[in-house]
């Protein structure tokens, strides 16, 4: 295993800062990545006046909570907490001190908002779910939309009353004739991740969020994988209307289990031979 990016030790996870650390020290991705750096009086400010839009995040947090967005006017600032009323804020200095209130002693990061299409007038993101088979490596298990609820700044479903779509269906809706080349380049991102992701953890399911701009760009927004917690949600896949996708990762959860616990039962014959074998 790399060293220099540690799981939580509670989760066994890799927190947003430090995955955002390993992705950006790998050349050639096939994606952009949004200007990141952890929250500060210096670091807001240098964010808010180079993009006059970004977002805060507890690098701990998971499923949307926590998240915040904040807008540039011309004489003020309109800060958004996820499920919260939008407030207007006069100076720069209201605004980073109502921040440091709300999120206290957690440590977050301070994001560009990247320059991502709406769907419908809604926040949306691409969710690719992958699996490790511990046989064949990572098998790409499907993807679909996440689209936001109606005044939310982020995708997640759960958290903002949204809803979800199959991908060709809103890819056609938005950028008809890049459909196939986007559908590729996540294939292709999506399993780079996994293969970076291996050379610090040993992990069996990964979500992987992506935006897309308007010229079919793919920024990637969040990585989330299996912990001590719990993994990426495979449930949404079942409220796509064709279900062969929700199925066929059940199927390979059920096969990657039996192949778990083979291994682990043959480790354990393994063992149980070594310490019976005094030579």
């Amino acid at each position: 295993m790399a060293e220099g990016y540690p799981l939580d030790p509670e989760r066994a996870f890799i927190n947003k800062w430090n995955m955002h650390k390993l992705l950006q020290a790998e050349r050639d991705l096939p994606f952009f990545l949004p200007e990141t750096l952890l929250f500060s009086r210096d670091s807001f400010s240098i964010l808010l006046n180079k993009y006059k839009d970004i977002y805060i995040k507890s690098v701990s947090s998971w499923g949307g909570s926590k998240v915040g967005r904040i807008v540039c006017g011309e004489s003020s600032f309109s800060l958004s907490i996820q499920g919260d009323t939008p407030r207007i804020k006069e100076n720069i200095e209201e605004l980073y001190d109502d921040l440091a209130s709300y999120y206290k002693e957690e440590l977050c990061l301070v994001q560009q908002t990247a320059p991502l299409l709406s769907c419908r007038g809604r926040p949306f993101d691409i969710r690719t779910h992958l699996q490790k088979d511990l046989e064949e490596g990572w098998l790409y298990a499907g993807d679909l939309v996440r689209i936001g609820g109606q005044g939310s700044i982020v995708s997640n479903v759960a958290i903002s009353s949204g809803e979800v779509k199959p991908t060709e269906e809103i890819l056609t809706e938005l950028l008809q004739g890049k459909t196939s080349l986007i559908q590729q380049r996540l294939l292709a991102s999506s399993l780079q991740v996994c293969g970076i992701l291996d050379k610090y953890h040993s992990f069996l399911d990964i979500g992987i969020d992506f935006g897309i701009d308007a010229d079919g760009s793919l920024w990637l927004i969040e990585v989330n994988t299996d912990d001590l917690y719990g993994g990426p949600a495979q449930q949404l896949f079942a409220m796509l209307p064709d279900q062969s996708l929700y199925l066929g990762i059940l199927k390979n959860s059920e096969r990657i289990s039996r192949q778990a616990a083979t291994l682990l039962f043959r480790e354990y014959q393994k063992y149980v031979k070594e310490m019976n074998d005094p030579n």
